[in-house]
């Protein structure tokens, strides 16, 4: 006896009808089907493709491609679309039952290749660690003791400076602008006393310039090519003479040379890179110099010996940029592979490998004060902020509309030092519980042609500086925090300061 109610439909018995095989389909329905099978259809290829093992080694690549008798590149690819490339090739082949395998050997090779390896040493570089170490745990101790003793200043304080300093950086415009050269000006950077800075050009010629007044004062010569990067010694101007080492500068020529600021000719000229020189830094004790250079090795030297103690291969692509921790016991570099490294100088091993970036990193800076944290600046149009404990990044900064030439953070030339607060016959330099303003900011350049201010902590933009015609390609802050000078491709530098600044 059925169990159903009158009016009700046993579904199961619809089921089981023979549906006639003229009937029609809504011409809707039937293309919603094809596309539905479409979609499925490219999804299953994607998830074919995925399971396609490729060698991630792009000469590999290229020798697959050649035995299987396709173009081994195509305009405009990069290794990534070649790999792509390579894939659906082989998934085609398979589908006509042709099985594609690579060399085991080989890969087998390339991944003995990144095994670490050790080079010998010389007893000139073993002497140089030992006093870096020394060098870096004193510096080390006074920067905890400073830290330590900051901590007395209430939050109240340091609001009040923030904001006092933000509503000034505010009022900031051009100031100065002076032509350089017939060529455009590759870099610029203030002297430690921040009376007078140096500009690079891609005439291969360093000229010095008062602040503000933009007047020349020397010209040195001996570079054949592009200007690089250059770097002042940390002593340069306030205290150091004259007559020795006060500036070191790299150029596309591939040499790095020293300079006094007594004669226009250089004191030596450090030989060794195979390719071009792009940028150079002194360690904090002015005793030696890195360079990073298109030959996908960073340098150091020795200045006192006008040579190189050593050479550091690491990125797979070449060196753009370097800079050296403020302890004196870390170098970082970027390259053009995307990546930033952070390498001990104690050791000489890369202790942080720094991922995140899209594209080419262009520029790296470290805090001036808190000892753990670096800016990198990159061709993604993006300044990330890294945290050197926790090996991640923090924060990232949409900081311009083309790339990010250059990134630096405002560094006062004298920090105070553990007799300040220890030291009764010296306590007068620093007020306990004084809060230091070095770091409180970072500037950056763009090839968007304007200069970007940003506050530190939680990264808002104060101001962007507009006025240079074409690619901005170098930033700099002084260390009295009064100007910053931006270096163009229009061939100018310029000065930018406080609309309330007294000249």
């Amino acid at each position: 006896m059925s169990s159903l109610l009158p009016n009700q439909v046993d579904f199961e018995d619809l089921m089981e009808l023979d549906t006639p095989d003229d009937t029609e389909i809504p011409e809707s329905m039937a293309k919603a089907k094809a596309e539905q099978a479409a979609i499925m259809e490219h999804f299953e290829k994607r998830k074919k493709l995925r399971s396609i093992a490729v060698p991630t080694d792009d000469n590999l690549v290229r020798a697959k491609l050649r035995e299987l008798q396709h173009p081994i590149t195509l305009f405009g690819e990069g290794p990534a679309e070649r790999r792509d490339r390579l894939r659906v090739l082989i998934s085609e082949l398979e589908g006509e039952g042709v099985t594609v395998t690579f060399d085991v050997n080989m890969e087998e090779e390339e991944d003995d290749e990144d095994e670490e390896y050790w080079t010998p040493g010389t007893d000139e570089l073993l002497f140089s660690r030992r006093w870096i170490a020394n060098y870096s745990l004193r510096r080390a101790r006074t920067r905890i003791i400073r830290q330590r003793a900051e901590f007395d200043t209430p939050v109240s304080i340091y609001k009040t400076l923030r904001r006092d300093l933000y509503n000034d950086l505010r009022t900031w415009t051009s100031i100065a602008s002076q032509i350089v050269d017939e060529r455009p000006t590759s870099f610029v950077t203030f002297a430690p006393d921040g009376k007078s800075l140096a500009t690079g050009s891609f005439g291969g010629a360093i000229k010095l310039w008062t602040v503000p007044q933009c007047n020349p004062i020397a010209e040195l010569r001996g570079h054949q090519a592009r200007i690089g990067g250059i770097a002042w010694h940390p002593q340069a101007t306030v205290g150091l003479d004259r007559g020795v080492c006060n500036l070191v500068s790299g150029a596309e020529d591939g040499t790095v040379r020293l300079w006094s600021l007594d004669q226009e000719t250089p004191l030596a000229t450090m030989e060794g890179h195979q390719g071009r020189v792009v940028r150079v830094a002194y360690h904090p004790s002015g005793r030696f110099v890195g360079s990073a250079s298109f030959d996908g090795t960073w340098r150091l030297w020795d200045t006192e010996r006008a040579q190189c103690l050593l050479e550091q291969d690491g990125h797979s692509r070449e060196v753009f940029c370097i800079a050296m921790h403020p302890d004196g016991s870390l170098v970082s570099t970027g390259g053009l592979d995307g990546l930033a490294k952070v390498w001990d100088l104690r050791t000489g091993r890369c202790i942080l490998n720094l991922q995140g970036h899209l594209k080419q990193v262009l520029s790296v800076d470290f805090h001036p004060t808190t000892g753990y944290q670096l800016a990198t600046g990159s061709e993604d149009n993006s300044i990330k902020i890294w945290d050197m404990r926790a090996v991640k990044c923090t924060y990232t900064i949409p900081a311009h509309t083309n790339l990010v030439s250059q990134v630096k953070y405002f560094s006062a030339t004298r920090l105070p030092v553990a007799d300040d607060f220890q030291n009764p016959a010296t306590a007068g330099k620093y007020v306990r519980g004084h809060p230091n303003t070095s770091g409180m900011f970072l500037i950056a350049g763009g090839f968007d042609g304007t200069v970007s201010m940003w506050s530190e902590g939680d990264y808002v933009q104060i101001k962007k500086l507009q006025g240079h015609d074409g690619k901005v390609m170098s930033v700099d802050v002084s260390a009295d925090a009064r100007f910053i000078a931006s270096a163009g491709y229009d061939r100018t530098f310029k000065l930018w300061g406080s609309g309330n600044l007294q000249l």
